[in-house]
């Protein structure tokens, strides 16, 4: 045997793991550019393809600034996965003057939510911004994972195909729809990020799912961790809070914060976890701070909020709190569409005062 026969030999070996690797990855590609699990190619121009149009894995960060980089809204939502579940598209353009997108993040901190908001005003025309506060969102975690870009984009219709099709987040979510076809059909989410009504993971009337001792444990224990860097941890994001409140009144871009209602339980865990004192407050902090920034609060954790909201589904009783959300912390659509009613009037109202001031 020659030694020219092994190195051939290599030489082959690699061309074929090479050509394997090539063809996965055009596959891989051709199953994006089909299933669109992002929804930004269809919303960039694209024909649909062999799924329906609309965000079927939330899990992409890319995904939510070049949301905004192609809609251009005039009003964005923004919060963690309580924003993303909570609320569906029709209680932001029932009027049909708005162009709104929804940047609900599952895990999204106050670090995010800064992000997600500077980097939204600097690259579209946002008139009001909706906040999403949770006191989790201010004490509980440390890990930002929005990577702000700081600015538009000249080309936002190609970012959007790049984004959808070529990024590791939008490759992995094929994956995952390829695991889940359900996904294809009826995606959770709309090309906007808002709950999509007629997904099956989004509907029905069973009782909240709540945690059970051993999720409990789990919870109370990821609680306590870092209890001795607290009180830093608060101080700071409450600062960062502030400053994007003065940041938005400087640009006089309108923002309606709310404080979504929690579930019992929820509020259980946070008593039982040593958290009470520092979310009391943590609310009049909020308060306070929305009133000196001149944005508007929706107190949507008051205990009457609940109480006859309309558009229950059927079979809901209106006493019944279970109802009003899938689990200990995520409220159901027609509670969001609540609380988008009650801020876009006090909005309005404030609007309204201001011209007459002038």
């Amino acid at each position: 045997m020659s030694s020219s026969e092994p190195r051939a030999a290599g030489h082959r070996f690699l061309a074929v793991l090479f050509a394997a690797f090539a063809l996965m990855l055009a596959g891989i590609l051709a199953a994006t550019a089909l299933i669109d699990p992002t929804g930004l190619l269809v919303g960039a121009g694209w024909p649909r393809g062999a799924c329906a149009a609309g965000l079927k894995d939330p899990r992409s960060v890319e995904v939510l600034g070049a949301r905004t980089r192609l809609f251009q809204p005039d009003e964005i939502l923004v919060g963690s996965s309580r924003v993303m579940r909570g609320f569906e598209d029709d209680g932001f353009t029932a009027d049909g003057g708005t162009r709104a997108i929804s940047l609900g993040y599952s895990g999204a901190d106050m670090a995010d939510i800064d992000g997600m908001v500077r980097d939204a005003v600097a690259g579209a025309p946002v008139q009001r911004v909706w906040i999403g506060l949770d006191f989790g969102a201010f004490v509980l975690t440390d890990r930002p994972h929005y990577p702000a870009r700081g600015g538009g984009s000249p080309a936002p219709r190609r970012d959007a195909i790049v984004s959808g099709l070529l990024s590791p987040d939008a490759l992995q979510a094929t994956l995952n729809v390829l695991l889940h076809p359900g996904l294809c059909d009826a995606p959770p989410y709309d090309a906007r990020g808002f709950a999509n009504p007629d997904a099956p993971l989004l509907k029905g009337t069973d009782p909240a799912v709540l945690p059970g001792p051993a999720a409990r444990s789990r919870i109370l224990a990821s609680w306590r961790r870092g209890e001795a860097d607290r009180e830093t941890l608060y101080r700071r994001e409450r600062d960062r809070f502030t400053r994007l409140l003065a940041e938005l009144k400087r640009r006089d871009i309108a923002v309606i914060l709310f404080v979504g209602p929690t579930h019992p339980a929820y509020d259980r865990l946070v008593t039982e976890a040593g958290l009470g004192d520092l979310r009391a407050r943590w609310r009049a902090d909020i308060t306070r701070i929305a009133d000196e920034q001149g944005a508007v609060l929706v107190a949507a954790d008051r205990p009457d909020f609940l109480d006859g909201l309309p558009d229950r589904p059927v079979g809901c009783d209106v006493h019944a709190v279970d109802c009003a959300f899938y689990d200990a912390t995520h409220f159901r659509p027609f509670v969001g569409a609540a609380i988008a009613r009650e801020g876009r009037r006090e909005g309005d109202r404030g609007q309204g005062s201001s011209s007459m001031s002038q």
